[in-house]
């Protein structure tokens, strides 16, 4: 069997069949596996000094493993196996033998592979990047004619040729036709300079009516006479400086703003800072009276204190994270250890009672030595 790949082609598999031959009709062998015994696989290139083993494993039937060997269909397609070829044995050389031998009652299998710099599986263009990737005569495909007999030189001289002899049929386009005639009568020759086809300064344009209505400053060189511009709800880029002013609205700026002299009337609208270098605003940058008595702000202000809300949420806060007691509860714990009766301090249970003698704060179990080994705690 010969076959014709591609140059490089990866995780390829192959069908071959493999011939009992002890068959006298030529049946297919059966029963073969990876690990047959004797079954033996390689791979030769035509530049190669020797041939290369294959090493072959189990494989699921469709999917690729290099050296896969399994049956295709022992019932309906006896003798067929599909085998993965190793991606080395498809590289470098123009072509590859593979050779499987040595089961029991197995005919040898030769599988010949031509390796081309092509891509047979190409239906456009064979994998061939010198060409262009799109079907002939469509978009960015290559030209053909449909009545055969295509000039390509000839068609690239009529093209870049205009003379009198190929425009006759055209008479408006020629000297005395009717589109000639017009440019003669709309443009005189009186009002053409020396060099054809420039038009003279033309003094004075009389026949007309003078445009009325709307006037217009001249804008001048590089827009030196533009004094204002009025844009109705535009939108556009402005590149370049503005001395003057404006007075509409601005989307955004993306370049940097060098500095602002005059004073902001107000912002109606919020103010939404994405990011800000450091030292931007300081001390020094806001005036001692700026936010005095503004808002949430006060300035060299005494007298405040904490509201009861403030101080309990303070003593509510878990006083550690990986912890559940709160700051108020450590308190009420460590009053209880420094000054709250204690009992039982010559048994093997310590019991310390709250300040107001109504509830046991922490009861330990202790050994001969006074050592904890579990205490409990109340904390509310």
């Amino acid at each position: 069997m010969k076959l014709q790949l591609q140059k490089g082609t990866t995780s390829k598999m192959v069908e071959i069949f493999v011939q009992d031959s002890s068959s006298t009709v030529g049946a297919g062998l059966t029963g073969l596996v990876h690990n047959t015994a004797g079954l033996t696989a390689y791979y030769y290139l035509n530049d190669a000094a020797s041939a290369t083993q294959i090493t072959l494993a189990t494989m699921t039937l469709g999917t690729y493993t290099s050296g896969g060997f399994i049956v295709v269909d022992a019932t309906n397609m006896p003798g067929l196996y599909s085998l993965g070829l190793p991606n080395a044995a498809l590289t470098g050389a123009d072509s590859v033998v593979v050779y499987l031998q040595g089961a029991s009652n197995m005919a040898p299998v030769v599988l010949e592979i031509e390796l081309v710099d092509y891509d047979p599986n190409d239906a456009v263009r064979m994998g061939m990047t010198a060409l262009p990737n799109a079907v002939a005569d469509a978009a960015g495909g290559l030209p053909i004619s449909d009545a055969g007999g295509l000039d390509l030189d000839t068609q690239l001289a009529n093209t870049n040729e205009i003379t009198v002899a190929r425009m006759g049929a055209l008479t408006d386009w020629l000297d005395g036709g009717r589109l000639d005639l017009i440019l003669d009568a709309r443009m005189p020759t009186t009002h053409l300079a020396a060099t054809a086809g420039v038009l003279d300064e033309v003094a004075t344009l009389t026949g007309h009516t003078a445009q009325t209505g709307d006037s217009f400053a001249r804008i001048g060189l590089n827009g030196a006479g533009l004094t204002n511009i009025n844009l109705p709800n535009q939108t556009m880029d402005i590149v370049g400086n503005i001395t003057g002013n404006l007075s509409g609205s601005v989307g955004s700026v993306t370049g940097a703003v060098g500095s602002v002299t005059g004073a902001v009337g107000s912002v109606t609208a919020a103010v939404t800072v994405g990011t800000m270098n450091a030292n931007v605003v300081t001390a020094a940058s806001i005036a001692a009276s700026a936010l005095d008595g503004k808002g949430d702000w006060n300035v060299d202000k005494t007298g405040y204190s904490l509201s009861a809300a403030g101080i309990d949420a303070i003593f509510d806060e878990v006083y550690e994270t990986s912890g559940t007691t709160t700051f108020r509860q450590y308190l009420r714990l460590a009053a209880a250890a420094l000054w709250g009766k204690l009992s039982g301090a010559a048994t093997t249970t310590i019991t310390i009672q709250n300040e107001a003698e109504s509830a046991n704060r922490i009861v330990a179990t202790v050994d001969a030595d006074g050592n904890r080994s579990a205490v409990v705690l109340t904390k509310t």
